[in-house]
């Protein structure tokens, strides 16, 4: 890796300190002529103070060593208390860990009930559940000045609007969501990062246009070409468009109407089943045109993890795939590409973002965190207040700055413009194992940081930047779907009821013989039993 790639001292403070000061870009939106600046999401309802809390960690007592239990989703294996940075952390605050690894919320859910859970867990946001364990008390209550005393936790805490909006419902905090984006919130509203990869090599050999953007149509003629003239010369290894459920819907179904997987506001004000709208029709006839054709893999249906991916990036066998659109994972992916099929990527890979028919872009907003911070109602005040001044100095420059790049010095130094410069080409992650997930993802989830990490070449670094604006600008009415707080806090017997896989549902349409419109009618009739009540309770809040 070059490692002259560099980002300046102003982007890092906008990134990190979330200061005022650095983030005056104009309506929360980078600057087009610098489009990974960084000043961006600061809005006037979100101050965001420049330094920690009033007393850091070098004026607070910390005499006391603590052992904090947690429960963290991602675990890779550290014990987060060996390598350098876990020392250096753990030292900084006199800690160390003690870290169960979660696999689903199952575990979490048992421990919350019976009164046995960590001091702190990672849990995943599940409203009707939320309301009880408050309800019960089986939650710990921050203090309702908790605000004041680590302010750039709060500030941080601000941007994912849950915090704000649940406190609403509830009357105090019991639940820090995890913000994915602060300082460096690209859009507003903030759309899915996924993008759709086609063989710009293969396209360029049967005389398909190249280009940013593409209908579904152009993609399904793509594939067509492909299969027709295989000019990767694969024979009947060759897989046309390779997808999973859960990547097929976004490439076929949440492009074309981004309200099709569950309830929306019409323009009347009353809740419709997107699942019932004449566009799902037309978005499952071209995703069952890709089926029927042979476009995808006929066993798509079953693809775990990353098989589906791989196809494409590993061994080379698919012309079209669905795939994350991050920074990091787009240089990650370059490079597998790279170094499984000996092929320059920038010559065979093209990253594009996929329109209907009529051109318009479709997504449905991010909700803008990745998982929520509890704590037990049984936590101790000292460990309580010690792990908020953790989460409050992992989201000042300092803080970021350790977290994300390392130790100065050893990890990066400053350049001549006050920049940083990496000193070496080894992976956080890779060098300190501890750093990802527990200190990365302490508060600040890490996608934030990787919009101008300086170690991603800045061609990734901006084309990010530029693939997150295009498809806000190609958007036109509602067919981006905004968050409804009020239709996400709501939870009933009958809601419980109708949380579909999505994704499954409409695979299992698709795949099915006879009439496609005729099966999903009788569909959409099969289902109507279970969501009338639920359209019902919806139409009749107040």
């Amino acid at each position: 890796m070059n490692t002259l790639h560099k980002y300046t001292a102003a982007t890092l403070s906008a990134l990190i300190a979330l200061t005022l000061a650095a983030c005056s870009g104009e309506s929360g939106q980078p600057s087009s002529s610098s489009p990974n600046a960084g000043n961006t999401g600061i809005t006037e309802s979100s101050s965001v103070p420049a330094s920690s809390s009033e007393a850091g960690p070098a004026e607070k007592d910390y005499s006391e060593h603590l052992t904090f239990n947690v429960a963290w989703t991602l675990v890779y294996g550290s014990d987060f208390n060996s390598d350098a940075l876990a020392q250096e952390w753990n030292k900084r605050f006199n800690v160390e860990w003690e870290v169960t690894a979660l696999t689903d919320m199952d575990k979490l859910r048992i421990w919350i009930n019976s009164g046995d859970m960590p001091d702190v867990a990672v849990w995943t946001y599940n409203h009707g559940e939320a309301l009880n364990y408050i309800e019960q008390e089986l939650l710990y209550r921050l203090p309702d000045d908790w605000k004041q005393r680590w302010p750039n936790a709060a500030a941080a805490y601000g941007y994912t609007k849950l915090g704000d909006e649940l406190e609403k419902v509830v009357g105090g905090t019991y639940i820090l969501p995890r913000p994915i984006f602060t300082t460096n919130m690209a859009t507003d509203p903030i759309v899915w990062h996924y993008m759709t990869c086609l063989r710009k090599d293969w396209a360029q050999a049967v005389n398909f246009p190249v280009k940013d953007t593409y209908t579904v149509d152009e993609i399904l003629e793509y594939a067509r070409l492909i299969k027709a003239q295989d000019p990767g010369g694969l024979g009947d290894k060759l897989i046309p468009i390779s997808t999973n459920n859960t990547e097929a819907l976004r490439l076929f179904i949440r492009t074309q109407n981004a309200r099709a997987e569950g309830f929306y506001k019409d323009a009347n004000g009353q809740y419709q089943w997107g699942g019932a709208d004449p566009e799902t029709l037309e978005a499952l006839k071209a995703y069952q045109a890709a089926f029927r054709e042979g476009l995808m893999n006929p066993e798509f249906f079953s693809y775990k993890g990353s098989e589906s991916r791989d196809a494409f990036w590993v061994s080379g066998q698919a012309g079209v795939v669905n795939c994350g659109g991050t920074c990091s994972l787009r240089y990650t992916n370059f490079n597998k590409f790279s170094s499984n099929i000996g092929t320059d990527p920038n010559d065979a890979v093209q990253m594009t973002i996929v329109l209907d028919n009529q051109g318009v872009y479709h997504d449905v907003e991010v909700k803008n965190f990745g998982d929520n911070l509890i704590f037990s109602p049984d936590i101790s005040q000292e460990k309580f207040e010690r792990f908020m001044d953790m989460v409050d100095y992992s989201t000042t420059e300092e803080g970021q700055l350790l977290i994300n790049a390392g130790f100065e010095g050893v990890d990066w130094e400053r350049g001549a413009n006050n920049e940083i410069v990496p000193l070496n080409d080894t992976p956080m992650k890779e060098k300190y194992p501890s750093q990802d997930p527990l200190f990365c993802n302490m508060y600040m989830m890490a996608d934030n940081y990787s919009m101008v990490n300086p170690t991603i070449p800045q061609q990734f670094r901006d084309s990010i930047w530029n693939d997150y604006k295009t498809k806000v600008s190609l958007s036109s009415g509602d067919s981006i779907l905004k968050n409804d707080w009020q239709e996400y806090f709501f939870d009933s017997p009958s809601k419980q009821k109708v949380n579909f896989n999505y994704a499954n549902e409409y695979a299992q349409l698709v795949v099915k013989d006879g009439d496609l419109e005729q099966n999903w009618k009788e569909w959409v009739e099969s289902k109507m039993p279970l969501i009338q009540p639920v359209l019902d309770e919806l139409n009749s809040m107040k």
